[in-house]
């Protein structure tokens, strides 16, 4: 008896657009998260009242578990829906199986040290708090890190470079 092997459901006409324009929402709401968090990390680390600069590490948080990690998420699923029902694949070409992996370290980028780094500041510039440790940098430094990963996910979409990868078939 010969195995054999299914063959690869495709998504095709308004289900294929449907789900591409989620994910094109999603990682562009990313990028535009991924954006505001910098700029705001940057702004709170230079407030010399610990106050204001408690105020924005708020609005981070607030930012962050609002928009960046639903949107994480949904850029993952719908990114992994649309290259498991595509020729592309998920690790076909090395453009569609980098993107995997940009997303995958954003995320836990955005888990173990943007998270940690918000909270570290909010208990440091709350009424009382030790004042900071340093902290602030090293948020600022994961969120350019993960902005970076997501205009480079961004970009490989677009350009789509070739080359497969050894576990393509055929």
């Amino acid at each position: 008896m010969t195995a054999t092997v299914a063959p690869r459901r495709l998504l095709t006409g308004a289900s294929r657009k449907t789900v591409l324009t989620i994910h094109i929402a999603s990682s562009v709401a990313l990028l535009g998260s991924s954006a505001g968090l910098l700029l705001a990390g940057l702004r709170a680390a230079t407030r010399s009242e610990p106050a204001q600069a408690h105020t924005i590490y708020e609005l981070m948080q607030l930012l962050a578990f609002s928009l960046g990690v639903p949107c994480s998420f949904i850029a993952l699923l719908s990114g992994a829906t649309l290259a498991l029902t595509s020729r592309w694949g998920l690790v076909r070409y090395w453009w569609v199986t980098t993107k995997l992996l940009l997303l995958l370290a954003t995320i836990l980028t955005g888990a173990l040290v943007t998270g940690r780094s918000i909270d570290a500041m909010l208990d440091d510039t709350a009424p009382g708090g030790t004042g900071g440790d340093g902290a602030q940098w090293t948020l600022v430094i994961a969120v350019a890190a993960q902005l970076t990963m997501v205009v480079a996910a961004n970009v490989l979409a677009v350009f789509k470079p070739a080359g497969r990868t050894p576990w393509s078939r055929g």
